[in-house]
């Protein structure tokens, strides 16, 4: 069972919640799986009953935490001027380091893992370089580019805070086709969604053509990518996934796949536990190497 928390940063403060072994279960030398959500949902996204990464991880032994972004919850939104992106950062990599400061002394570090703008931050953390030990980075949701076609969430006028997602929406944008989620997952999933905010949306939509590339190419650490068959979000084809692969030139270990028969919220589809199991598996792998 998970226990919800708050650490401090420069500036405000990080909430979050994690999951534990128990210690006859805990891995020895094992990673610290630290989560990151995308927009629209809260760390409540990798803690979904019926769906949690993090009671998957308890039970193989590793200890993991999901953190609230800046700006989700009761994450402090800090202030920023040009980019929310290099705030959200400073502020995901001094409560990481706090997090880290009270793990036992025989954790061999950390492996991230994010879901969609959480990963695109979670690429942007490894490329850049980290006050704790990164293991690993593991993403799924986010790859170079946007379709055409798909969801930008964009506001006419003043550019809002925050946007409510209506419910409609969210379930277009973050499920596969009818039969590829359990009918009630939508709703199951629910007790994540958050009002998303929309400047990280807005730099994601302007910026990250620049920005992921030039991540992708500078992380030094072992990468595992997953993009849902049906994703809408992001171009999902063999071409792009091959794109993601071959820029990933740094990396010691790549792994790029399509999970089949999910959308782009790939934990909440019925292939999502096999998913999850597999970003445990690389989290393990890191660990061990």
């Amino acid at each position: 069972m998970s226990t919800e928390f708050v650490v401090e940063v420069p500036g405000g403060s990080l909430s979050g919640r994690r999951g534990d072994p128990t210690p006859d279960c805990r891995a020895p030398a094992g990673p610290l799986i630290v989560a990151l959500h995308g927009g629209s949902y809260s760390a409540v996204y990798f803690d979904v009953p019926g769906f949690s990464l993090l009671d998957r991880a308890a039970e193989a032994g590793c200890t993991a935490i999901a953190l609230d972004r800046p700006g989700y919850r009761s994450s402090t939104l800090p202030e920023y001027g040009e980019s929310l992106f290099e705030a959200n950062i400073a502020a995901l990599d001094a409560g990481i380091a706090e997090l880290w400061r009270t793990e036992p002394s025989d954790a061999a570090g950390v492996v991230l893992l994010g879901h969609s703008i959480g990963g695109a931050l979670a690429l942007l953390l490894a490329a850049g370089g980290t006050s704790w030990p990164l293991l690993g980075v593991a993403v799924s949701g986010v790859a170079l580019d946007v379709p055409p076609t798909g969801p930008a969430y964009e506001e006419e006028g003043p550019a809002p805070v925050r946007v409510d997602i209506p419910d409609e929406v969210r379930t277009a944008a973050m499920f596969g086709p009818p039969g590829s989620y359990d009918p009630d997952a939508p709703q199951r999933a629910s007790v994540a969604n958050q009002p998303v905010v929309y400047a990280e949306v807005a730099e994601m939509n302007a910026r990250w053509s620049e920005l992921g590339p030039e991540a992708y190419r500078r992380i030094a650490v072992p990468v595992q990518v997953r993009l849902g068959e049906h994703d809408v979000v992001w171009e999902q084809g063999a071409a792009e996934l091959e794109r993601v692969r071959r820029s990933l030139v740094a990396a010691p270990r790549v792994d790029v796949a399509r999970v089949p028969a999910a959308g782009h919220s790939i934990d909440f589809h019925r292939t999502g536990a096999a998913h999850q199991d597999a970003q445990i598996a690389f989290a393990l792998a890191c660990a061990s190497a």
